[in-house]
């Protein structure tokens, strides 16, 4: 009887082993979804040479948390890979924890073959000569990335151009970020002019006066009216880098008497913002565009971190119920308050862009809280970088946490596969070609 009895458990583990996950089995399946990503800032200007140090992108700014010194100009005018590593190097160590730091190595593990949990000079040596060969033929590499990816489209919010309208739609749609729009008001009000040259090229124009607010406003409505010409998708607000998000109700009368001013002190100028930004958002539901907000955290060492706090919004959603909203990146480190905004209203969308590299463990938790509290066709994803390089480990990050939360509720008896593969379908793609009216997109 002994060999029975030992025969029994082998056979069992045996065929258990055999038996996929159900992670593994909700991850397969992400991987098949041709993801439509929501926000992003690809075809940013390019360097003559490239790697994943680079300042501006989110492992760097862990490196100067950890008390690295920031890059030197001279330093970034040679961008010599070894000299960035040498500079790193004793830093990298202990950000090795980080979720900048995962997404950074899943950028290496998805398009160059990168194995080891850890990174080695040679390493990556290798990895920025192989960069900075890519980013020489960057339309055959960002194809591959694509493909290897399996990416539909990008938006892309040029932040660094917003007036520029001509750039690749094969793999890019257009997203117009308003913020200099509301930002020049009030340089406008004193100088009765607009100075902004990326505008007046977008209008063919060298010079426009702007006398009252109603020319300032019709230039606004020029400006719409080209961006919408050139297949707009969606307007986007990242004025919590610049100001509070907190956008109060600016009376029309108050308004054309404040742009009649000279001087502004800081409460004037906020007002006259804020009746620019309610006009932008007016003009956004007459043309049934949605409109993209950053909440939360901000990105960088030395930002006020309370600009952007969900819950600011409040009373602006409220004054603004026809209009489209999605939220942005959880409201990190605020995300119940994120979140009851979009359990409570039905114009308030969410978008867990950035979110899993902030955080990795924070993006489980939201996800989980968000599929408790809020429908599930109010979700999307977006990578939030600039080159295929790194959206390639945005992806895949982002891919993690939703397999992750997805397959922990089916073990828990929670929901059904089929109906968490309706979830990741949505994410990833189905809600974009819903809250974005793409119609030239399939489900």
């Amino acid at each position: 009887m002994l060999p029975l009895i030992l025969l029994v458990p082998v056979q069992f583990i045996f065929l258990t082993g055999c038996k996929q996950s159900s992670y593994d089995s909700m991850k397969s399946y992400i991987d098949n979804i041709k993801v439509i990503d929501t926000h992003s800032h690809q075809g940013m200007p390019w360097k003559k040479k490239h790697n994943l140090f680079d300042e501006g992108l989110y492992l760097h700014t862990d490196l100067v948390s950890a008390g690295m010194p920031e890059y030197s100009e001279s330093m970034q005018e040679r961008h010599d890979a070894a000299e960035y590593w040498d500079h790193t190097e004793s830093y990298l160590r202990f950000c090795r924890a980080t979720s900048y730091y995962t997404q950074f190595m899943y950028n290496y593990k998805e398009l160059y073959g990168m194995e080891s949990p850890d990174l080695t000079k040679e390493d990556f040596l290798d990895y920025s000569e192989k960069m900075d060969r890519n980013f020489k033929n960057y339309e055959v590499w960002l194809d591959s990335g694509f493909q290897k990816c399996n990416i539909d489209i990008m938006f892309s919010d040029r932040v660094w151009q917003p007036f520029d309208t001509d750039f690749n739609t094969r793999y890019f749609r257009y997203v117009f970020r308003i913020d200099e729009l509301v930002l020049d008001v009030s340089e406008c009000a004193i100088n009765k002019k607009i100075a902004n040259e990326g505008a007046l090229k977008l209008l063919g124009l060298e010079e426009l006066s702007v006398p009252d607010l109603n020319a300032y406003l019709s230039y606004i409505d020029t400006v719409i009216d080209l961006v919408i010409a050139h297949d707009v998708v969606s307007f986007k607000i990242g004025l919590a880098y610049h100001r509070s998000i907190n956008f109060e109700t600016t009376d029309p009368v108050r308004a054309e008497k404040l742009f009649m001013q000279t001087t502004f002190t800081e409460t004037e100028r906020k007002e006259l913002q804020d009746y620019i930004v309610s006009y932008i958002v007016s003009k956004s539901v007459d043309h049934n565009i949605p409109v993209q907000i950053h909440t939360g955290y901000l990105h960088g060492n030395s930002n006020l971190l309370d600009r952007g706090h969900p819950m600011k919004l409040l009373h602006f959603i409220n004054n603004n119920p026809d209009a489209q909203f999605i939220l942005f990146h959880g409201g990190y480190p605020w995300m119940g308050d994120y979140i009851v905004l979009g359990k409570n209203y039905p114009n308030v969308y969410f978008d867990i862009v950035w979110l899993p590299q902030l955080s990795r463990t924070a993006a489980l938790r939201t996800l989980h809280e968000i599929l408790d509290c809020v429908p599930y066709n109010k979700i999307c994803w977006g990578s939030d970088v600039g080159y295929i390089d790194d959206a390639a480990g945005s992806l895949e990050l982002g891919r993690e946490v939703v397999a992750t939360v997805l397959s922990e509720r089916i073990d828990k008896g929670w929901m059904t596969e089929e109906m968490a593969r309706d979830i990741a379908r949505r994410i990833f793609r189905e809600n974009a070609i819903d809250i974005f009216h793409l119609k030239d997109y399939e489900y």
